[in-house]
């Protein structure tokens, strides 16, 4: 016959494997009672394990006020719970319900020889179920007094008591997280802290998350002890209060969070075309090819990030397409676009290393997009690093997977000890003066053919773009940040 012990203290269940409980009473020497009923402390024996929670309920520190006393006085709080033998894993042979009852009793007991560790438990209760048949309540005792008496019925209706059946209610009381954020940032927030000692699994897994911005409140998907909050832009300058609960959200267990901005120059080259362009196509031998392609010309916007500004300061364009010859085919040009692309665009947010010199012998400078701190990016791997012929590309790339040296630089007609260049690019972003950009492809070839295109070069343009983003980093010391906004260009004609 299988058979089975479980106790159950608070609503945390437990297996045992053993239990015992007697009354007695005190005979005179005629064999006659003298004394009510004594006893009715319940004695189980459980495996040792690494759950300490019914220590811990047994040295909780809450208390309850005493009632029907004229002083303010206080007392432990009890527990309640059920201990059953199941047979067959079906029947309930018998059943202890105890409410208003009290842990007295801790024994661990550990041998070194193999023997099984375990824990003697003593429970004393002021209320006593025995098979739901037999209900006992405890008295104080006197000579020839109550100690353990029955229950009528009308009288466990009536009784307040009879509430204590019922699990108590689980409220979630405490919550950490951070007091300040920055936008974009995943912030931890954690309960910490419930009204009950013992918690079940079920009802940590289910509690709920609401969060309230500007007076908005908006339920969270995520469940659970643990939510990972994802700051957004738009809460800059903002509060967030975030909110646990089981039954009702509420502002008493809460955490507030600022939504700061981190001082900075941010640089978020768009997906936005502003006109048309011409650009040198690298991959000819002769550096003063006449081979060029018309291409579009990106807004580059200018952000200053104060802790709870973000203010635009200027914009500049700039090209992203990178156009290289890998021979003739059937007559024609067979080009590859070299154009950097993130091989992930959620993670398109980059640093910036100011490079004083560049080109060299220039007087210009350029900035170098870095990933922690690194030169080398992930990036999508080319079509193809071969040219017709099957000789490898100009400057390709050790590891296809990752992009080196990726610059904004200045590009349009550049001149360097009096001979102007026209600006190609192995996968950088080019700068552009406004003269040089045009509003069609077909404006574009006309200024082309005429020979309008760039009759200034780009060199003081692009040292007065440079000149004001230094002059709002490096004063103050502000990390330059470069973001690109997502985009798909034509690879290979």
């Amino acid at each position: 016959m299988a058979a089975e012990i479980l106790l159950e203290i608070n609503g945390h269940k437990y297996n045992a494997s053993g239990f015992s409980y007697d009354f007695y009473q005190v005979p005179d020497f005629k064999g006659k009672s003298v004394t009510g009923i004594k006893g009715g402390d319940i004695h189980v024996v459980l495996d040792s394990s690494y759950d300490n929670s019914i220590l811990e309920t047994m040295l909780s520190d809450k208390t309850r006020k005493v009632p029907c006393v004229p002083w303010e006085e206080y007392e432990p709080c009890p527990v309640s719970g059920r201990i059953q033998f199941v047979q067959d894993d079906v029947h309930v042979f018998r059943e202890l319900a105890f409410e208003e009852a009290y842990i007295t009793r801790y024994k661990e007991k550990m041998d070194a020889n193999g023997y099984p560790m375990s824990i003697l438990l003593t429970i004393s209760t002021l209320r006593l179920d025995i098979n739901k048949f037999v209900r006992m309540d405890r008295r104080p005792e006197t000579t020839y007094g109550f100690g353990w008496v029955r229950f009528k019925e009308k009288e466990v209706e009536k009784s307040p008591m009879s509430k204590s059946y019922a699990e108590p209610m689980v409220l979630v009381t405490s919550v950490k997280g951070k007091e300040t954020a920055l936008p974009n940032e995943k912030v931890k927030y954690e309960v910490t802290g419930y009204n009950i000692s013992n918690v079940k699994d079920k009802d940590r897994k289910r509690v709920k998350w609401d969060i309230v911005v500007e007076g908005k409140q908006e339920k969270q998907k995520e469940q659970g002890e643990v939510l990972h909050l994802q700051i957004k832009e738009e809460w800059v300058g903002k509060e967030i209060t975030v909110m646990p609960y089981l039954k009702q959200a509420t502002t008493k267990t809460s955490v507030k969070t600022e939504v700061l901005y981190e001082p900075q120059v941010r640089l978020i080259i768009t997906n936005q075309v502003t006109g048309y362009t011409i650009q040198r196509l690298k991959g000819d031998s002769d550096m003063f090819s006449k081979n060029v392609v018309i291409i579009p010309t990106y807004r580059v916007d200018v952000f200053n990030y104060e802790k709870c500004e973000k203010k635009l300061e200027f914009s500049f364009n700039v090209t992203r397409d990178a156009w290289y010859n890998l021979g003739v085919e059937n007559g024609k040009h067979k080009i590859l676009n070299r154009a950097f692309i993130p091989a992930d665009w959620s993670k398109n947010l980059y640093g910036a290393m100011w490079i004083p010199s560049y080109p060299r012998f220039s007087g210009m400078g350029a900035f170098i997009l870095t990933r922690y701190g690194e030169r080398k990016l992930p990036a999508k791997p080319l079509l193809t690093q071969k040219t017709l012929e099957g000789k490898s590309i100009d400057s390709p790339r050790n590891d296809e997977n990752f992009a080196s040296d990726v610059m904004i630089h200045v590009s349009g007609v550049y001149e360097i000890f009096g001979i102007d260049y026209l600006g190609g690019s192995y996968g950088c972003f080019g700068f552009i003066p406004d003269d040089d950009i045009y509003g069609t492809i077909e404006k574009a070839k006309k200024a082309l053919e005429k020979n309008l295109y760039a009759q200034v070069t780009s060199n003081e343009e692009w040292k007065k773009v440079t000149n004001r983003i230094l002059e709002l980093s490096f004063p103050q010391k502000k990390k330059i940040q470069i973001l690109l906004e997502e985009y798909k260009p034509k690879f290979i004609y």
